[in-house]
């Protein structure tokens, strides 16, 4: 049986049991539990990011990443039934949500700053070169993941589905393998840049790459039940630009929904005339504080409330749109606000991606 380094429980799938943690042990019933149905239950919720209630009355967390483990078999916050668990002679403490997600992030950073050490001693050299294929590789699996979830899910209804359905899943698919391909132009980017600049620059309206990035993100938008909102203002402007150019739009949009709570607004605004072109998206997500702005361009950076949010992410997406700007001479700037609510303990505000483009 695998090792839990974890303070809380986790379900394992490949024993198909509840492992304890650290500090929590496997409440008495768990023990007791139809390991029938606890295993139909947490396959259900593998690919279902956040917290759920388990057959037994008890809370779970799951990332959405079915490679990884759910925590499990704890009371959290607002996720819970009290009549089932309250006679179980258990001692279950109401623990808040926040103190489950910033485990998480500490945890995994630990493990990171372990590997870095080792790297350090052994074999340093590249080391950087393989987290970025490792997160490369990560990132393919994952929207492989959902282009055959959708495809199964087309393919199982095709006869029973209403078109709209049907419509809506292929835009779910085709935004998936749009982004698997501008992972791999990044990754290009990033090993071998002058096979990037080696290739013609072409002459392209960037009001079009931004609105095609939107319609495809679309369906992603809807998956995440954030409004992506139509874009406010046009522009016929064009730049010379390079292949690795259409990653930009894909990685401020793709991020603003990403990080953005349920039914909030994303906008997209275009101002400006024949010679300079201003780009606004603004979006609210996990609030940064000063320090934070000027480290989520760097390499491998993020902020702490959205390492909270997404555990997944590399910090890379910033730090290549930075790169990509840099590149093409456009100046972007990055703003956080004030705090507008708080959801699950995490602080958000507006975020605002603003570039600025001279002809």
């Amino acid at each position: 049986m695998m090792r839990n380094n974890f303070p809380f429980p986790v379900w394992d799938a490949n024993s198909d049991s509840p492992i304890e943690g650290t500090l929590f042990e496997i409440p008495s019933i768990c023990q007791k539990a139809k390991r029938k149905n606890c295993r139909r239950f947490y396959k259900a919720v593998a690919d279902k990011k956040g917290f759920h209630e388990c057959p037994e009355g008890l809370s779970c967390y799951s990332t959405g990443d079915n490679q990884e483990d759910i925590v499990t078999a704890i009371r959290i916050e607002d996720t819970y039934n009290n009549s089932k668990i309250k006679n179980s002679g258990d001692y279950l403490p109401t623990l808040p949500k926040k103190l489950i997600l910033s485990s998480l992030v500490r945890s995994k950073d630990q493990v990171k700053k372990r590997v870095h050490e080792i790297a350090d001693t052994e074999e340093a050299e590249g080391f950087e070169d393989k987290q970025l294929v490792d997160f490369s590789l990560h990132e393919v699996r994952k929207f492989n993941r959902q282009i055959k979830r959708y495809s199964e899910e087309i393919l199982s209804g095709l006869k029973s589905l209403p078109t709209q359905h049907i419509e809506s899943k292929a835009q779910s698919i085709f935004a998936a393998s749009s982004m698997i391909s501008t992972r791999l132009n990044i990754y290009d980017f990033e090993v071998n840049p002058q096979i990037i600049t080696s290739q013609a620059a072409r002459s392209a309206n960037i009001y079009k790459k931004f609105d095609k990035a939107r319609r495809i993100l679309s369906g992603y938008a809807k998956d995440k039940n954030v409004n992506l909102l139509p874009i406010t203002g046009n522009s016929f402007q064009e730049i010379e630009i390079y292949q690795v150019f259409d990653f930009l739009p894909f990685v401020l949009i793709e991020n603003a929904i990403k990080y953005s709570p349920e039914h909030q607004d994303v906008n997209l605004e275009f101002e400006g005339g024949t010679n300079e072109l201003t780009i606004i998206l603004s979006s609210i997500g996990p609030k940064n504080s000063k320090d934070e702005l000027s480290n989520i361009i760097k390499k491998g950076k993020r902020g702490n409330h959205a390492k909270i949010i997404d555990e997944s992410g590399g910090g890379y997406g910033l730090y290549f749109a930075t790169l990509i700007c840099d590149l093409h001479e456009i100046n972007m700037i990055i703003e956080s606000g004030e705090t507008n609510l708080t959801f699950n303990g995490i602080e958000y505000a507006t975020f605002t991606v603003t570039l600025r483009i001279n002809k």
